[in-house]
């Protein structure tokens, strides 16, 4: 299923000793669905989480330390995603993952960009609709404040306010549907197309964020703009419920997660990505690097290249509490990419 060196990309975050997902128990007649509308100012009065987590149903205990990369202690790589070719048309028959990007993807998506741009700037701010959608096993785990707590930390990192360039891009929450379907929930991999054909709405400008508890040691995946004219039912994130902020994955509870994620959906690649070899991640003001950060490295300098690693950027593995930044490339190249895939038509 996983191609430990090379399918390193997608956003499957790594995750050791992650607890077995729940069983699914419930009925196959018990597939209720609600709808919230967006929390008004302030939210909803938020239950704490450690009062949640004590009655929290079988097979969700806490995990220990996770890990996102691969590579010094033999975990499955954080992207378990097949590779397909430029744009997405099927998945490769030889794994049931999600899909994972091509190394020769950065060049050929980096020139295709160029083209279609035709030296246009791209606007200077993009603001997503995201339609969150919960999915449960019985209990739910995710309260309506935790999905609004997730967004104002997306907006925050995509402010810059932790470090690192404003990207100009913002987010506003547009609904929140609840899903009771205990196979979805245990394994939204497995289960990716049909969750998604039945919960995605609106299109490619739209940010379809489930929800839901990772099995395989993933903490979460995304699709790529790029791919969207391909299969557009199945654009969208994925994350893992205890990676939301104050949640239970130690050293990956700072909501981190749906920012590296949301990264790759709106076109950004792992830093790491074609190691030391260009074009790289297809970003000039991000250093080569040769392999993820684990935990928080100081001084990191993988490639001959000038440049230490760039291992507190979100687009990298180092743990939450040391992820603080995008680059104004970076910034520069989400723009694009919106402008190129993902912007709506003129009216």
């Amino acid at each position: 299923m996983a191609r430990r060196a090379t399918a390193v990309s997608l956003a499957c975050l790594l995750a050791a000793g992650v607890a077995p997902p729940l069983a699914a128990a419930a009925p196959a007649h018990a597939h209720a669905t609600a709808t919230c509308a967006s929390a008004p100012a302030g939210g909803e009065a938020r239950e704490p989480r450690s009062h949640r987590l004590e009655a929290r149903p079988r097979g969700s205990e806490a995990p220990g330390p996770l890990s996102r990369s691969s590579e010094s202690r033999g975990l499955l790589p954080r992207s378990l995603e097949s590779r397909g070719p430029l744009p997405r048309s099927r998945r490769d028959p030889e794994t049931t993952g999600p899909r994972s990007p091509r190394p020769e993807d950065v060049a050929r998506v980096t020139a295709e960009v160029r083209r279609r741009l035709g030296g246009a700037a791209p606007p200077p701010k993009v603001t997503v609709r995201v339609r969150a959608h919960v999915i449960t096993a019985g209990q739910r785990q995710v309260t309506h404040q935790d999905v609004v707590t997730q967004i104002g930390v997306l907006n925050a990192a995509y402010a810059g306010r932790y470090g690192g360039a404003d990207t100009g891009v913002r987010f506003v929450l547009d609904g929140v549907t609840v899903r009771d379907e205990p196979a979805w929930f245990a394994d939204p991999v497995a289960n990716e197309r049909a969750m998604k054909t039945a919960l995605h709405q609106g299109g490619a400008d739209t940010l379809n964020l489930y929800i839901a508890q990772l099995s395989e040691r993933m903490l979460g995946f995304a699709s790529y703009p790029y791919w969207y004219a391909g299969e557009p039912e199945l654009d969208g994130v994925v994350i893992d419920w205890r990676s939301l902020p104050d949640g239970q994955m130690t050293d990956y509870n700072r909501g981190f997660t749906g920012v590296h994620e949301i990264g790759h959906w709106l076109g950004l690649f792992h830093t790491f990505e074609n190691g030391c070899r260009e074009p790289g991640d297809g970003i000039d003001d991000t250093p080569p690097e040769a392999r993820p950060s684990e935990g928080c490295p100081v001084d990191k300098d993988t490639c001959p290249q000038q440049g230490r690693d760039p291992s507190r950027n979100f687009m990298d593995y180092a743990n939450d509490t040391c992820m603080s930044e995008f680059s104004a490339g970076q910034a520069l190249r989400m723009r694009e990419m919106w402008a190129v895939y993902r912007r709506a038509p003129a009216a």
